[in-house]
């Protein structure tokens, strides 16, 4: 705005830049004026409500923290839960995969017996050839000795 009035033209123009600064300076004076205020009233309103608003945020971190402990209850709880659904999962997985091989055991095990019994009467059976082989190995023995004497 003084750069306006240096440009200025006429014969009131000095006149015009003594009158433009001398605003300027009161312009100036009022804004310095109303800084001063402004601070003198903050620290009247700091001193006034201090001790109200140590209270206040004294109380509000207390609130703070009683819910950041009521979160971190819910927090260890909800971990707990999911610990425990996996511990139930796992324990479900086991059990299926135990049953699963106690099936397969049962399986096994009348099979081994089938191939028991199979091996029982493939070996009597080939030890009574055998003992008819000799039965009849002993008969036709005794035939043809019986058939050679006459």
């Amino acid at each position: 705005m003084h750069q306006n009035f240096e440009r200025a033209t006429g014969c009131h123009d000095g006149f015009i830049r003594c009158r433009s600064f001398a605003w300027e300076m009161k312009i100036e004076n009022l804004q310095k004026q109303k800084q001063e205020l402004q601070i003198f009233l903050d620290m009247y309103g700091q001193n006034c409500f201090e001790k109200r608003d140590v209270i206040e945020i004294k109380e509000s971190e207390r609130r703070a923290q009683v819910q950041a402990k009521i979160l971190k209850s819910a927090l260890d709880e909800h971990s707990l839960e999911l610990r425990v659904k996996a511990a139930n999962e796992a324990e479900a997985a086991c059990q299926q995969r135990l049953s699963v091989a106690e099936a397969e055991i049962v399986d096994l095990r009348a099979k081994l017996d089938a191939s028991e019994r199979l091996a029982l009467y493939m070996y009597l059976l080939s030890t009574s050839m055998c003992i008819w082989r000799l039965l009849l190995h002993h008969f036709i023995s005794r035939l043809y000795g019986i058939c050679e004497i006459r």
